[in-house]
Parts: C-alpha cells; sequence; structure tokens
C-alpha cells in the first residue's frame, strides 16, 4: 500500500477542499443571498427538442401565492409557502413540514425564447415551457454534387 500525501488547491478564494468546490457550485446562493431559508421547492429542468421543460414541486403553495418573471435570461421563481399551523394550535408533538418564503433563480440558455414561455399549476406542480429560438434549432444543408 502506497500512502499519498493530502494537499489542498486553493481552487476559489475562501474554498479549502473539493467538497467546498461543490457546496459553492451547486448552492441556491446565486447572487450572494440566502433565497430558500426554511422552504426551498425542487427543481428540474429538462432540455426537449424544441422547449426547456421546468417542473417545480410546490406541495401546499397556492397558485396566487407564485410570482414567475423572465429577465436578462434569468427565469425567477418565487413565492411563499404559508403555515397550515397557527402558533396558538395545542397537541402537536412534532412538525416537521416547513414553510416560509422562497426565491429560485435559473439562468437559462441563449436559445430560450422570452416570448414564448407559459406556465401550468397543477396537483402542487408547476411546469414551466419556454420554448427554444427557432434559430438555435439545427438545420439540414444539402451537399450538392458536380
Amino acid at each position: 500500500m502506497k500512502l499519498v500525501k493530502y494537499r489542498t488547491n486553493n481552487l476559489l478564494p475562501g474554498l479549502r477542499d473539493m467538497g467546498s468546490l461543490f457546496d459553492h457550485f451547486f448552492s441556491n446562493d446565486f447572487y450572494g443571498q440566502d433565497p430558500c431559508e426554511d422552504f426551498c421547492p425542487v427543481l428540474d429542468v429538462v432540455s426537449e427538442k424544441d422547449a426547456y421543460v421546468l417542473s417545480a414541486e410546490l406541495p401546499g403553495v397556492k397558485p396566487e401565492d407564485v410570482e414567475l418573471q423572465f429577465e436578462k435570461g434569468v427565469l425567477t421563481l418565487s413565492g411563499e409557502k404559508k403555515s397550515a399551523h397557527k402558533s396558538e394550535d395545542k397537541g402537536y408533538c412534532r412538525i416537521e413540514s416547513s414553510h416560509g418564503k422562497f426565491v429560485r433563480k435559473i439562468r437559462l440558455p441563449e436559445d430560450a425564447d422570452s416570448e414564448n414561455i407559459s406556465a401550468n399549476f397543477e396537483n402542487g406542480i408547476l411546469k414551466i415551457r419556454v420554448k427554444k429560438a427557432e434559430s438555435a434549432k439545427p438545420k439540414s444543408i444539402s451537399i450538392e454534387t458536380n
């Protein structure tokens, strides 16, 4: 067995190791703020042939408590999940459900068409469809022979 000395690489200022690098890279801290303190919706993004489809899980959130904006290539999903429990409610032994304000920001690729965005809220799932611009779609080019 060969022992190798552990060396830390200073990848970015303030990061001590690769774990910190991944935590930094995948954090929700998009603009230097903590957008989700208590409740943070799960967000899936799928790239289809003609559109990007985003699915946000928002159980217990009413559609009127959700706001969606698209500006400068950034899609912002914000809102509030209100508590189902009142402070004067008695008898709870444990409350694990989370609530509070949330903000999720996702930078979409340049081919996202800001004029063709639709959203549908059903069964606690918000589906957002952002069409891709026509110029971004692949085109076939015919090759001529002499």
